[in-house]
């Protein structure tokens, strides 16, 4: 999980992973960016990005996209 409490800018690389003993870190990978609309993914290995590997994404937004004022990405 990714979050922008502990990335504040982009790239997004801390992550929770609250199934394992350092639930809280700083990766070397670079999960992507945080967007006004969702997130782009930057990394191309299987883990993120696997040929036939189902993934499940989920984005929550501080301020959606409203009307003819959009939200600017951070």
């Amino acid at each position: 999980m990714n979050d922008s409490a502990r990335d504040t800018f982009n790239v997004v690389n801390k992550r929770l992973a609250p199934n394992v003993s350092d639930a809280e870190t700083s990766s070397s990978y670079q999960f992507g960016d945080f967007l006004s609309n969702g997130f782009k993914i930057r990394e191309t290995n299987d883990t993120w990005n696997g040929n036939g590997n189902a993934y499940i994404f989920m984005a929550f937004a501080e301020q959606p996209l409203i009307g003819d004022n959009p939200a600017t990405a951070r």
